[in-house]
Formats: structure tokens, C-alpha cells, sequence
């Protein structure tokens, strides 16, 4: 995964990989809850950045696949 800090509250986060559309690059907010935007980093390294970053606010801004498959790795 690639980090780039475009402020020092907003975080651009990029997959290894791209490949077969399972995977998209996204965005973390650190404000006063934590916020992650489409991070889908794939099947391996979203549920270990989940478990790091343990966000209180998950926004998934459509329904493809790259950008839903993570949910799953969210609690209710």
C-alpha cells in the first residue's frame, strides 16, 4: 500500500494493485471521528488497515465491486 499525506488530516491511500477491479484507492480523514473513503486496498491488507486505523465512519461513495468489497471488513 502507498500513503500520501495531502494535509496532516488527509491521508491518500493506494492499493499494491489495481488489477481486476477488486481493488481502489481511497481516502482517510482524521478529524474528530476518524473517516475512511473507498478504502479498498484488497483482500489482504484492508482487514490489517482496519484493525490500524479503526475508523467510526466508513463511506463507500458507489456500488462497484472495487469500491464495496471492503465492507465486509466493517463492524455494525
Amino acid at each position: 500500500m502507498k500513503r500520501t499525506k495531502i494535509t496532516n488530516k488527509i491521508d491518500y491511500v493506494e492499493p499494491d494493485s489495481m488489477t481486476n477491479f477488486t481493488s481502489c484507492a481511497g481516502i482517510i480523514v482524521q478529524s474528530k471521528k476518524k473517516v475512511m473513503i473507498d478504502v479498498n486496498m484488497g483482500a489482504k491488507e484492508t482487514y490489517g488497515l482496519m484493525e490500524e486505523e479503526k475508523p467510526e465512519i466508513a463511506i463507500i461513495t458507489h456500488y462497484h465491486l472495487d469500491h464495496s468489497l471492503w465492507a465486509r471488513h466493517l463492524n455494525s
